[in-house]
């Protein structure tokens, strides 16, 4: 996602070399037409430590649980 992305309420769940990161977002852009456009969701993402002890995301989940609501 290129746009301005501003995150809110953030928190990790970590378990040795795995983390849970979730959070709520928000994002305002205009399109082509002028008219104003508004994102927002809660995005989960999961983490895996590396050797150095970084961390880099395995999974990228920027719709949360609402992908769950749209499989059931």
């Amino acid at each position: 996602m290129s746009l301005p992305v501003v995150f809110t309420t953030r928190d990790v769940i970590e378990s040795d070399t795995i983390a849970l990161h979730y959070s709520a977002w928000t994002s305002s852009s205009v399109d082509e037409a002028g008219q104003a456009q508004e994102l927002g969701g809660i995005t989960t993402d999961v983490l895996r430590k590396q050797a150095d002890g970084s961390w880099l995301i395995a999974i990228d989940n920027a719709w949360g649980v609402s992908v769950l609501e749209k499989t059931s």
